[in-house]
């Protein structure tokens, strides 16, 4: 009796599990059959995203470039607290002017070189202005240690990457016939 009952058992068991290997190969209408993965859509209002163009990078804004190298110069010259607001606007006014520049010289580097090249020096001369005597030797202190390091620093790169050995002359094999004598013109 109980040979019969774990036999009947087993097949319910069977059974049972080879039902449900056949309702998972045959998938019931109301299912959607596994699709192939494909690409997702954009929503709408989501930009596409195409294949990714070269573009200069896009400079920080006026005021965000201001602090930045308000920060060095503060550093490089020791500014005073009452030097700082206009040294500030001296850069401020530049870093603006530099802007009108890009968008006027768009297509010309040469011509924007040469324009931010003048606004560069007529700033710095505006900046020398009001600084005292003690300041710029500190800023040449500054500028003569940032040489060093950057000598110091090419020198680095130059050891860790010496360039390449120029290519050797083929050999000859040892083995090679002498090149047949050229006879004399008549």
């Amino acid at each position: 009796m109980k040979k019969i009952m774990l036999s009947m058992v087993a097949v319910a068991i069977a059974f049972s599990t080879s039902h449900a290997q056949d309702s998972k190969q045959t998938a019931p209408a109301t299912q959607k059959p596994a699709a192939a993965p494909q690409k997702a859509e954009p929503q709408k209002g989501a930009p596409e995203k195409a294949a990714p163009e070269k573009k200069a990078p896009t400079p920080p804004n006026a005021e965000k470039r201001t602090e930045r190298y308000m920060a060095k110069l503060t550093e490089q010259y020791a500014l005073t607290e009452e030097q700082k607001p206009k040294v500030n606007a001296i850069v401020l006014k530049r870093e603006q002017t530099r802007d009108e520049l890009r968008t006027k010289f768009a297509d010309d580097n040469k011509a924007f070189n040469e324009a931010n090249r003048k606004l560069m020096t007529d700033s710095e001369k505006e900046i020398k202005a009001l600084v005292t005597p003690e300041q710029m030797e500190n800023k040449k202190k500054y500028d003569e240690a940032q040489r060093q390091r950057n000598k110091e620093n090419a020198e680095k790169r130059a050891k860790q990457n010496p360039p390449p050995a120029p290519p050797a002359a083929p050999e000859k094999p040892k083995d090679a016939p002498p090149a047949p004598a050229k006879e004399p013109k008549k």
